[in-house]
């Protein structure tokens, strides 16, 4: 995969998780615990602890990609900045349009 791919796939993925927010993405783990608990009671010890470290390594997952994401692109000159600021925009759309979809916004 090229770099300008992953850097765009990067930045996808920022505007999506911006776009959902804390709020959205803690419902979105929530969710998936909901459907993960009954399996994961029997296999793992102590729930609140690791939702808690999967909360936390989600918020330093999306302060990552929000912020660092553009200086990748910076460095990658006005081309690589160009697509990071699309692709950002666009996950954040599609995020959005996902959201009106599943009518939750």
């Amino acid at each position: 995969m090229t770099s300008r791919r992953r850097l765009f796939i990067a930045a996808l993925i920022a505007g999506g998780m911006f776009r959902l927010g804390i709020p959205g993405i803690a419902d979105l783990v929530s969710y998936a615990w909901a459907r993960a608990e009954p399996v994961s009671r029997s296999l793992l010890p102590g729930q609140e602890g690791l939702i808690a470290l999967a909360g936390i390594g989600i918020l330093a997952f999306v302060g990552y990609l929000n912020y660092d994401i553009f200086f990748k692109g910076a460095k990658k000159g006005k081309r690589g900045f160009l697509l990071v600021i699309y692709g950002f925009l666009a996950g954040f759309f599609l995020a959005s349009a996902g959201i009106a979809l599943a009518g939750l916004g």
